[in-house]
């Protein structure tokens, strides 16, 4: 029997058909990538497979749906629904529920009825694995600690069938290689992984099979076949772009940076220096303070939270709180969650209100590829066509300086290029100044550029090897 069969899927969100007539199984023990384009319905078919597809959501599914055998209720949720699979979201932060990671890391397995014993014991195995401050709050975590965190509350539930939603996204390097062997150790022990991931270079090596969705038709890739075509869908990236070919003159300076989040210091005796048309990498591990100094540059961070003993903009000192608040003003921020930072009805509506006119939106709106979205209603959207909306909104305020937080997360191989060269073409037109934070080795050789590498330790090193 089959860990997963789908049969005759069919989704709707409001008037839209998301997914038609779907039909797929998938083998226990194996694990499986599903990929495709952006936006093309890979997340509501995990969704609906968690049962999570609902009439309170405008929703509506149809077809059959079992997991180890079990139907799975497609309409009418309620409380006494049983979970048959563990279920990490895209979103990571729409599925935090708890104040403190150990509180997290345990609420899965209470709604199990684990005992204590085995609770604790799961824990601490677990804490150890991802690199787990039990005692540390939600809301002072990077985003790939998060995401650690909340993968392994979904690892210590014991499921033998697990739905991830891009697992690897928010992750390091070290990250992703650990969570690739746990991932090949789970399924060497029987567990079924059901994985969406546009990174296919990142899954390709454990999977053994690549669904690939496109236009409502499902493909089938295996072994060989399924290792050419990954191949072959990363070609695409292999661009050269001329970034950093006319750098102005300064723009932006930091001297002996020091920055918390809360009680926990962050950064230490940080220096970066930004010259406008200049385009830079912000990389490190998950956890370093690259957020933190981003948020820092834009005039976001609580003024009592941090220390510099030069911040300048344009030749202007902003250590002082009354002319720091205005820095948010002058700065493009894309932030690492978009839903965060969209907030009227229709695409065309946000990048108005962020300072489109009636010319610039159109330009906007075709440079950024998403002229075929302004209508639609921003959550209405994928998580990766967000994050292009949010890009294009950051664009459309005119502003000098951007600042990009993981902003290729959730983009396939085709929209991550899109992205780079969209940008490119907006600094070619504007002159502006792009420092952009990415885990992403792919996006960095991209983007290239001399690298700005944020320690663990806080403090910050150049480069020029663009990876």
């Amino acid at each position: 029997m089959d860990a997963i069969e789908v049969k005759g899927l069919c989704v709707k969100r409001g008037n839209r058909q998301i997914i038609s007539d779907l039909s797929f199984c998938v083998e226990r023990g194996s694990f499986t990538v599903l990929s495709g384009p952006s936006g093309c319905g890979k997340s509501t078919i995990l969704m609906a497979i968690q049962g999570l597809i609902g009439e309170e959501e405008d929703s509506s599914a149809t077809g059959e749906i079992r997991v180890n055998g079990n139907l799975v209720t497609l309409q009418k949720r309620d409380d006494s629904m049983i979970s048959y699979s563990g279920f990490l979201m895209q979103n990571v932060d729409a599925q935090v529920v708890n104040l403190i990671s150990e509180d997290e890391l345990v609420f899965g397995m209470e709604n199990r009825g684990f005992s204590p014993e085995e609770m604790e014991k799961r824990s601490r195995e677990y804490e150890k694995l991802f690199d787990i401050q039990p005692q540390k709050e939600v809301l002072h975590l990077s985003g790939g600690q998060k995401q650690r965190l909340l993968i392994a509350s979904c690892l210590c539930t014991g499921h033998d069938v697990l739905l991830l939603d891009e697992p690897f996204a928010n992750l390091d390097r070290a990250g992703v290689e650990k969570l690739r062997s746990v991932l090949r150790g789970c399924c060497a022990q029987g567990t079924t992984v059901l994985c969406v991931e546009h990174r296919l270079e990142e899954v390709c090596q454990i999977a053994d099979r690549v669904l690939w969705l496109e236009d409502g038709d499902l493909s089938d890739y295996r072994e060989d076949e399924m290792r050419i075509f990954c191949q072959n869908r990363a070609e695409i990236l292999n661009v050269s772009l001329d970034w950093n070919c006319n750098p102005g003159s300064g723009l932006l300076s930091v001297r002996r940076l020091n920055a918390r989040r809360g009680k926990n210091p962050v950064l230490q005796d940080l220096d970066m220096e930004l010259q406008e048309n200049e385009t830079r990498l912000l990389l490190g591990p998950n956890g370093c303070g690259k957020t933190t100094l981003l948020r820092f540059l834009c005039g976001l961070s609580k003024f009592k939270e941090f220390s510099a003993e030069a911040l300048s903009y344009e030749g202007k000192d902003y250590r002082s709180r009354f002319l720091y608040g205005h820095l948010r003003k002058q700065v493009g921020f894309v932030f690492q969650n978009p839903v965060h930072q969209l907030f009227m009805k229709t695409v065309d509506e946000e990048l108005l209100l962020r300072g489109a006119d009636g010319k610039s939106l159109g330009q906007l709106l075709d440079i950024f590829g998403i002229a075929h979205l302004k209508d639609r209603h921003p959550y209405s959207l994928s998580m990766g066509e967000k994050r292009r909306v949010s890009v294009a909104a950051a664009a459309a305020s005119g502003a000098k300086l951007f600042l990009l937080d993981e902003p290729t997360i959730g983009q396939d191989y085709g929209n991550l290029l899109h992205i780079a060269q969209s940008l490119h073409e907006l600094q070619k037109r504007t002159g502006n100044t792009l420092l952009l934070s990415t885990h992403d080795t792919l996006a960095a050789k991209l983007f290239g550029g001399k690298d700005i590498r944020v320690e663990q330790t806080g403090t910050s090193a150049e480069s020029n090897s663009g990876a």
